[in-house]
């Protein structure tokens, strides 16, 4: 044993359990490759112009959002907003930004210090008119007839971003913006890997809701529960590779649940109690969520979304298998119950369709 599970014995029942101990920075990290892999799902399974849309609306609404949620003060004036938001936004982001106009036409402000530094480098011309919408929804909840235009970034090598917010709309900026995500992508490379600021969790559960939310939206179910499944895959995978570091030539279900346990359940947060470990199958309950507010909100997307994170995971040890959801927290269950099978049955094969249906709310999440 490795330390990363703790072994209780009770009568003759022996159950091991993770030792969650919630790390901000890799949960942001995590929060930083869901929001990526999400936009890269996006761009490489729908036409671009639709794909375009659904970053740029998305990033609007996250604006939005977080100005209902944070700034409590009327804005009446330029000023005043820059006063609010920098107070109850950009500070609480870690966003560093200097205000160098303020006039009752517009506002011209230098960002110096981005909060998602990473997500900048490893894929600028998304982040870039990611942020551009993002602040574009800030600005319109109080000027919606402006518009902001955003000029020199920091992922491009300047050492600012400089945003121009008018009053009056003198062009549509947001058109070129789309433009340049039609042509964006992303490259997720371990040695580009560099800390962000650790933004408020809610700020990161938002903006991947409205990513997904901006998904349905604009692409019709079965395609769109299809990417949703597909990018959380692809993050159980990623997030397997980057963060198992001794892997064995030959898994055995013991060394996945230790190596797992210490690698990524304990550094993200979540509690899990191993209640059988064989050499066929591991029956585990999630008595600890690490993402509590996002299932909260969307359990038919967080829930489903958590099954192919684990399946991500799961299959990267171990191929032929199958990992089946049960009843959730989300839900009323006192756990989240998953079983994970070394090599799937005939009966397993529907299970991903089954999370399909539930993402789109044709189906109830009683799977086991």
């Amino acid at each position: 044993m490795n330390g990363a599970l703790a072994k209780i014995k009770s009568a003759d029942k022996t159950v091991w359990m993770t030792k969650p101990k919630q790390n901000k920075e890799f949960t942001q990290m995590i929060a930083d490759y869901t929001i990526l892999l999400l936009i890269d799902t996006v761009l490489n399974d729908v036409d671009r112009k639709i794909a375009s849309e659904i970053i740029m609306s998305a990033a609007e609404e996250l604006g939005s959002k977080v100005f209902d949620e944070y700034v409590k003060e009327k804005i009446t004036t330029p000023k005043e907003w820059a006063d609010a938001v920098n107070e109850s936004v950009f500070k609480q982001m870690g966003t560093g930004i200097t205000f160098t106009k303020i006039s009752d036409d517009e506002i011209e402000a230098s960002v110096f210090k981005c909060p998602t530094v990473y997500r900048a480098m490893a894929a600028p011309d998304i982040t870039c008119p990611f942020s551009y919408g993002f602040g574009r929804g800030l600005w319109k909840k109080s000027f919606p007839e402006g518009e902001i235009i955003m000029g020199n970034t920091i992922a491009k090598g300047k050492e600012t971003c400089v945003f121009t917010f008018l009053v009056k709309s003198r062009e549509n900026s947001r058109e070129k913006m789309k433009q340049i995500l039609e042509n964006a992508s992303v490259e997720l490379e371990n040695e580009k890997r560099i800390a962000s600021a650790i933004a408020p969790a809610k700020v990161s559960n938002l903006t991947i809701l409205c990513i997904t939310e901006s998904i349905f939206k604009h692409v019709d179910k079965k395609p769109a529960s299809e990417i949703i499944i597909n990018t959380a895959e692809k993050l159980g995978n990623r997030m397997f590779e980057e963060c198992v570091k001794e892997r064995p030539e030959k898994w055995t279900t013991m060394e996945w649940a230790e190596k797992t346990a210490g690698g990524i359940w304990n550094q993200q947060g979540t509690g899990v109690v191993f209640s059988e470990i064989s050499e066929k199958k591991i029956v585990s309950h999630v008595f600890k969520c690490p993402t509590p507010e996002r299932a909260g909100e969307a359990p038919h997307i967080a829930c489903p979304f958590s099954w192919g994170y684990a399946r991500g995971a799961w299959k990267k040890a171990f191929p032929e298998g199958e990992v089946l959801m049960g009843g959730t927290m989300a839900h009323g269950a006192p756990t989240c119950e998953f079983t994970w099978f070394v090599k799937a049955e005939k009966e397993h094969a529907e299970m991903r369709e089954k999370v399909k249906k539930y993402l789109t709310k044709e189906e109830e999440i009683r799977m086991l």
